[in-house]
């Protein structure tokens, strides 16, 4: 018992010693030390003044349009606590439990009461019915929950893609690494251009592990990055932004969640930039252009993105 406490105490001293920064966990705070834009999907000015607290979450809202605070703090608790785990000596080996955690933070708050309400006019819910902390492989069949995504690429979506040299045809190979082409669960397009349906479904039974294992490999990947120096890194990210990019592509790609899945992601690669003294990137449409496109071409756009955030690395070639 006392090996465990001391053990436990070292890990936890690691973290602290080695942390960069912490997110304040009042949404007030959040927003006047210019932490929102890490959760958000639009970089822009928010109100918090909602009749509840659990009322409107303003991930896909525009301008000026009402935040729900408990979103905004759930979501910086839930980066806290996953950028612990980061810090710890040897954290990748429980990459599913950490990310079992965040979620459950993310969508009830760490004490379970801090709801909030997603208004997406497809897909309204509250995040408390999205079965917190609780993979989709493990919930009962009966039981409604998110099987797949539906969405058409704006005009805008489909030019970033074809820049790179990719047009989508009938479906969307991912090229995931410890994943062949037999066992991807790609999207299916129907139709041509920008107005087509790109229909995703997320993986189930063996394929769910699969994707599991990926998305924890990929993360061993990026958490070898702690041993390069912050100078280092901020000389010269390509590397970085390279293994994140792979990283979100295989966890959204996977979807492991039933809701709350893109928020958790997007929260762990803006968790990692600022360790490394780099400027977050705002959400934007990585999840559908994620879903839409080959990992070597998502990595382009991945780069593009994090250049708008870090405009001094415009000069470098893109990884």
């Amino acid at each position: 018992m006392r090996l465990t406490l001391a053990l436990l105490c070292s890990v936890t001293c690691y973290a602290k010693d080695n942390a960069l920064f912490h997110y304040p966990t009042s949404s007030e705070s959040i927003v006047q030390q210019g932490f929102q834009n890490d959760f958000l999907r639009s970089d822009r000015a928010i109100k918090l003044h909602v009749a509840r607290p659990e009322d409107a979450c303003g991930s896909s809202f525009g301008a000026m349009q009402p935040v729900s605070p408990h979103y905004l703090e759930n979501q910086a608790v839930a980066a806290n606590r996953f950028y612990d785990w980061f810090l710890e000596p040897d954290p990748s080996l429980n990459y599913p439990a950490i990310i079992k955690e965040q979620h459950k933070i993310s969508c009830v708050g760490a004490d379970g009461t801090k709801r909030y309400f997603n208004p997406n006019p497809d897909y309204p819910y509250y995040s408390d019915s999205v079965r917190p902390g609780v993979f989709r492989s493990e919930i009962p069949p009966a039981e409604k929950q998110f099987n797949a995504d539906e969405f058409t690429l704006k005009p805008e979506q489909y030019a970033r893609l074809a820049k790179h040299g990719y047009v989508p045809a009938t479906s969307v190979p991912q090229n995931i690494p410890g994943i062949t082409p037999r066992e991807e669960v790609e999207a299916i397009i129907i139709g041509t251009g920008p107005g087509a349906i790109f229909h995703k479904p997320a993986p189930f039974t063996s394929h769910f592990l699969l994707y599991q294992k990926a998305s924890a490999d990929a993360m061993r990947k990026v958490i070898a990055f702690k041993s390069k120096n912050r100078n280092e890194i901020q000389k010269d990210p390509t590397e970085l932004c390279k293994a994140l990019a792979v990283s979100y592509y295989a966890n959204i790609n996977w979807m492991p969640f039933a809701g709350i899945n893109n928020s958790l992601f997007m929260a762990q690669v803006n968790t990692i930039l600022r360790h490394f003294g780099l400027k977050p990137m705002i959400h934007a449409d990585l999840d559908y252009l994620a879903l839409s496109s080959p990992s070597e071409v998502f990595q382009k756009v991945f780069w593009e993105d994090f250049v708008k955030a870090n405009p001094q690395y415009a000069s470098l070639p893109t990884p």
